[in-house]
This record gives structure tokens, C-alpha cells and sequence, in this order.
């Protein structure tokens, strides 16, 4: 194996892995190390984002010149209707009651409360699109150029 050579990403082959989002971006002005830990920061946060699609796969490259690109392979293209949130034991009267105000549709189970919770974003393609417009992606690079998904 080699470790330090560069390696070209074939979107061929991780579209055969599962589901490939790859976003064109352009990356900020500035000193490339700042610019390069934002751009790193900006992919953390996809990834992270893209943990309940069932990440298979996340990489990014970046030049010399100010075009990054961003690579994710998921699982499912779909997340369910609902999903459920784990809240605080029942012992805590004053937590279970807060809990109870920011969420409507709420069980109990095993000494726990939990609230069932309609998913916003369920189609992969508009949940990327939300998440590239969160205001913490945004201040990180200068512009989302292409969204393939």
C-alpha cells in the first residue's frame, strides 16, 4: 500500500459502494492552513449529518487553487417518517416536564421518557441541501458550486 501518495477518487466505483453525494465547493480566501482546517471543520460536519443516512464512506480532497471537493457514500437514500428522541429519567419530575413542553408526542418506557419525532429531511437529497445552508457550513467555505446526489 502506498500511505502518502495521492490517491484519485473514481466516483464510478463509490457509486457501486451505495449512495454518492459529492459537492463542488469553493474554498475561502486566506492563509492555507486557516482555510484548510475550515474546510476540514465543513466536512466533519456533513459527516457527522450524515451518520443516520448510514455513512459508508467520506473523503475530500482539495488543491492548491481554491476548488474542494467532498465525498460520501450512505446507505439509504431514505430516513424513516419518525424517529425516536431518548429523554431524561422519570424521577426527574422537573427535566421530564421540560422535556414534555418541547415535545408533544411523548412515552414512557423503563423508568424513561421519550418522544416520537417527525424527521424533517427524510429524502437524502433536501436534508444535504439544508445541511449545506446551516449557517456553521456556510462561514466555513465561500460557496457550495454543485450538489450531485
Amino acid at each position: 500500500q502506498k500511505f502518502f501518495e495521492k490517491q484519485e477518487i473514481n466516483l464510478e466505483k463509490l457509486k457501486k459502494k451505495g449512495n454518492l453525494v459529492h459537492l463542488e465547493l469553493k474554498a475561502l480566501i486566506g492563509k492555507r492552513d486557516v482555510v484548510g482546517v475550515k474546510l476540514l471543520k465543513a466536512f466533519g460536519f456533513l459527516e457527522k449529518e450524515l451518520e443516520p443516512f448510514g455513512l459508508k464512506f467520506s473523503e475530500w480532497d482539495w488543491g492548491q487553487k481554491r476548488k474542494a471537493d467532498f465525498y460520501f457514500v450512505v446507505k439509504n437514500k431514505e430516513l424513516p417518517e419518525f424517529e425516536v428522541r431518548s429523554g431524561p429519567p422519570l424521577k426527574l419530575k422537573d427535566y421530564v416536564k421540560d422535556f414534555k413542553k418541547k415535545n408533544k408526542n411523548t412515552f414512557t418506557k423503563n423508568g424513561k421518557i421519550f418522544a416520537k419525532i417527525k424527521v424533517k429531511h427524510r429524502k437524502l437529497s433536501s436534508f444535504v441541501k439544508n445541511s449545506v445552508n446551516d449557517d456553521y457550513f456556510k462561514e466555513k467555505v465561500k460557496e457550495v458550486v454543485k450538489i450531485n446526489v
